[in-house]
C-alpha cells in the first residue's frame, strides 16, 4: 500500500496545479455527464474526448475547480431539444455539458436523478479503448489501473473521470493511441512507474487517504 506521506504529497501537488491553472478559483464551476447506459470502456473514451475538445480557457477554469463533475442518470436522446450537449459518446449513451457555472444547469439537475449503482466484480482483464479519433497515430499506450474494492458506481465515475480528465489537461495523453483499463481490488504495493495517481479520502477512515487509480504511459508494443 502507498504510505500516507506519499499520498499527502500527491494530493498537495494536485491542489497546487489546480490553483496555478485558475488562481482566483471558482468553486461552483463544473461539468455535467448524463448516462443512459454504462460500460467502463465507453465511459473512459467519452471522458477523454470531452476533455480533449475543450477550449483553453475552459480547460483552465475546470482544472481550477478540480474538474468537478456531476453524474446524472438519463437518456441523452430525450434531452437534446431542451439541453444542448457539448460532447456525445460514440454510442450516444453519454452526453456531456459544460463546464460552466453549475447554477446554469439547475433545470437539468432537477429533472434527472444522480447516478446510483455498484461496480461489477466481473470486470476482469484489460479493456482496450481506442483513442485514435482524438489522437491519431501517435504510438503510445496509457495503462489505467483502478482499485474497485468498496467502490459504488458513482465513486467509480468520479475517480476515473478525475484521473483521465486531469491527464488530458496536463498533456499526458497527447501522444496516446490506446487506453488500457485494468480493474483490481486494490492497487499493488509496488505499482511500478506511474505518471498520475488519483488520491482522495478513504470513506472507511476519513482521516486517511487512499489511492484509487494510477495511470502509466508506455510505447506501443
Amino acid at each position: 500500500m502507498f504510505d500516507q506521506q506519499t499520498l499527502r504529497e500527491v494530493l498537495s501537488d494536485r491542489v497546487t496545479r489546480a490553483r496555478d491553472a485558475w488562481p482566483s478559483g471558482q468553486a461552483e464551476i463544473g461539468a455535467i455527464a448524463v448516462l443512459r447506459d454504462f460500460t467502463p470502456a465507453e465511459f473512459a473514451g467519452s471522458a477523454v474526448a470531452f476533455a480533449d475538445r475543450m477550449p483553453p480557457q475552459q480547460r483552465a477554469l475546470w482544472y481550477g475547480s478540480f474538474t468537478r463533475t456531476v453524474f446524472l442518470a438519463g437518456d441523452p436522446r430525450n434531452l437534446a431539444a431542451r439541453f444542448r450537449h457539448v460532447h456525445l459518446s460514440e454510442d450516444e449513451s453519454i452526453a456531456w455539458y459544460g463546464p460552466g457555472p453549475l447554477a446554469d444547469y439547475l433545470p437539468l439537475r432537477r429533472l434527472l436523478r444522480p447516478i446510483r449503482g455498484t461496480t461489477d466484480p466481473g470486470w476482469v482483464g484489460a479493456l482496450h479503448v481506442s483513442l485514435n479519433e482524438a489522437q491519431a497515430g501517435r504510438g503510445q499506450v496509457a495503462h489505467l489501473r483502478v482499485a474497485v474494492q468498496d467502490l459504488t458506481l458513482q465513486d467509480y465515475l468520479v475517480h476515473v473521470n478525475h484521473t483521465l480528465a486531469e491527464a488530458v489537461l496536463d498533456g499526458l495523453l497527447t501522444t496516446v493511441d490506446v487506453l488500457e483499463i485494468e480493474h483490481v481490488a486494490q492497487l499493488p504495493d509496488d505499482p511500478g512507474p506511474y505518471h498520475a495517481l488519483r488520491v482522495s479520502s478513504d470513506p472507511r477512515s476519513p482521516d486517511r487517504l487512499r489511492a484509487y487509480a494510477s495511470l502509466s504511459l508506455s510505447a506501443a508494443g
